[in-house]
């Protein structure tokens, strides 16, 4: 097991470096992604408002308090299960150029091998 240090975005090249295992310290920038942003890319063909080449994406569910007139008082944001957003994977390496995904649980194998197709890793 190797250790890295990666700088994000980053590209292709230093991602087919990493093997299983591999320790890895992140610096530059993760962009939270939900479930809903995801709909709106893929589902509705709206496009982000910031370029994901490169990126990190963390999967992330916000936790918010309802306050009446619906308002919302923002709470936190945590990570989301990974598995529920499996069907995204694929075009956020072809069609935005993300070359990393973390969150919860792990993806299923049906992610691993656009993953390694496209120079992603999870």
């Amino acid at each position: 097991m190797a250790e890295h240090r990666l700088t994000f975005p980053t590209d292709e090249e230093h991602i087919r470096e990493l093997r299983a295992g591999d320790s890895i310290v992140v610096d530059g920038h993760i962009i939270g992604i939900r479930d809903r942003t995801q709909i709106r890319m893929f589902d509705e063909a709206r496009r982000p408002q910031m370029s994901l080449s490169g990126a990190l994406l963390l999967h992330t569910a916000p936790n918010v308090r309802p306050l009446g007139g619906g308002r919302y008082e923002k709470l936190c944001i945590g990570t989301t299960t990974s598995a529920r957003m499996v069907r995204f994977t694929e075009g956020l390496g072809r069609d935005y150029g993300v070359r990393a995904i973390c969150g919860k649980g792990g993806l299923p194998d049906d992610a691993i091998e656009p993953m390694r197709r496209l120079g992603m890793v999870y």
